[in-house]
């Protein structure tokens, strides 16, 4: 406890408190605003449509590693390390990252075809791929966590999500096609990033100064390779089930599976929040004070640990009701089955305070092994449990691929060994 106060009193946490509360209303405004204007959406189109639309939202968001290229937290650690170096690690980042824009495009034009998607998703999908220019643009993201000034874009994204929601909801009011949706699903991201680029430009640098080097782009990716993979398998565990869904069940399960998945995905944002805004905190004092560093991971673990069991005591007893007032009688599969996705949502929570450590220590390896392991589990759980036993066995496979993380992470050597004992000591308010 006296740790805690004295923590809370210092001047980093208000520096760093600032920056993670501004993250965090960010983050829990788009959430918010999503989910809002998502149960409207379900209300109105029904299992069936509902479906279709988080069908094409999936199948897009699959290759979503081909932009993001697993380098997010390398370009915040690069910055964090090599401030001088600003306009060659900025401008190699945004270049790969706009790079893996065009690979992404071809891949979902080859891909729609080769798979036989059929006519209607297969327009709803490109349409949404516009948002991914977006998040190529969103690399801008690194610098202002990096300097702590999340400030100047969380008023940008808050706005525009208020307006978007808005659109969202009139849509579902007046009926509109799901082109409709997936078009505001691409604005909500493309506008604000290159409002960014723009407050950027204005207040902090120049993007003209910006300049894509071999060396840095060859160091980026040799640093984020296994971030890289985690990235893929990561995609692969959050919407691998809306195809298998396609495959052996219908729309109207896809449909039903999707609301547990949003429910879920509101829910995690604080951990990733928390996670993303106090990594530069911890990262910062591993070299300088070994047991500041400690400590603080600690605290991170147990905040982390501590959420997710009351979400998951929440959900238990109230998450089916929460869905039939919200989205109706019609999706009472998703009601009856949220509390199974719940089950190992504690230890998901610790999962993303690991992964942070895992970069801090050049240790990526592990999390690809680790998220290799629950990518393989969401496969085999989603379609064994999906064929057999419908929806409810589909959603079994959130707690398998949760618990499967651990389980890689177990043998990948002593000092991972002797991090889950920390972890575990933190867990119960042990954190020196």
């Amino acid at each position: 406890m006296k740790t805690l106060v004295q923590f809370f009193l210092n001047n980093i946490f208000a520096k760093y408190g600032r920056n993670t509360c501004w993250l965090m209303g960010e983050r829990f405004t788009l959430m918010g605003l999503a989910f809002v204007s998502g149960v409207f959406i379900a209300r109105c189109l029904g299992p069936d449509s509902y479906g279709i639309l988080n069908f094409a939202i999936g199948y897009v968001m699959i290759f979503a590693f081909l932009i993001i290229l697993g380098m997010d937290q390398i370009i915040v650690h690069e910055l964090l390390l090599c401030p001088e170096r600003e306009n060659e690690i900025l401008g190699s980042a945004i270049t790969l990252r706009l790079a893996g824009c065009l690979v992404m495009l071809l891949v979902l034009l080859v891909s729609v075809y080769l798979f036989r998607v059929d006519p209607s998703s297969r327009h709803l999908i490109f349409i949404i791929f516009l948002g991914y220019i977006g998040v190529a643009l969103n690399g801008i993201d690194a610098y202002f966590q990096a300097k702590v000034k999340v400030v100047y874009t969380a008023r940008i994204v808050i706005i525009w999500a208020i307006i978007m929601a808005a659109a969202n909801i009139y849509g579902a009011f007046q009926r509109f096609p799901l082109s409709y949706f997936a078009l505001i699903n691409s604005l909500i991201v493309l506008l604000p990033a290159a409002l960014k680029i723009v407050v950027y430009q204005l207040w902090f640098g120049s993007v003209l100064r910006w300049r894509c080097r071999i060396g840095e782009v060859k160091l980026i990716l040799r640093r984020s390779g296994w971030m890289l993979w985690l990235m893929i398998t990561g995609l692969i565990v959050s919407n691998t089930g809306y195809l298998i869904l396609k495959a052996i069940g219908d729309n109207t399960m896809i449909g039903n599976y999707a609301i547990i998945t949003k429910i879920l995905s509101c829910f995690i944002v604080f951990p990733e929040t928390l996670s993303i805004s106090l990594f530069p905190a911890i990262a910062s004092v591993a070299i300088e004070s070994p047991e500041k560093y400690r400590r603080r991971r600690g605290m991170l673990y147990c905040g982390l640990f501590w959420f997710g069991i009351l979400v998951s005591v929440f959900l238990f007893f109230f998450g089916s009701v929460f869905i039939q007032i919200l989205y109706g009688g019609a999706y009472d599969s998703a009601a009856n089955n949220l509390w199974i996705a719940t089950v190992g949502f504690s230890i998901s929570s610790v999962f993303i305070g690991f992964s942070k450590w895992c970069v801090i220590e050049n240790r990526q390896w592990i999390l690809s092994i680790a998220t290799s392991c629950s990518a393989a589990g969401a496969i085999c759980f989603t379609w064994y449990g999906g064929s057999k036993w419908g929806l409810e066995g589909a959603v079994w496979s959130f707690a398998a691929s949760a618990l499967l993380c651990w389980f890689g992470a177990l043998f990948c050597g002593k000092a991972i060994r002797q991090e889950i004992w920390i972890i575990l000591k933190s867990i119960c308010g042990v954190f020196k």
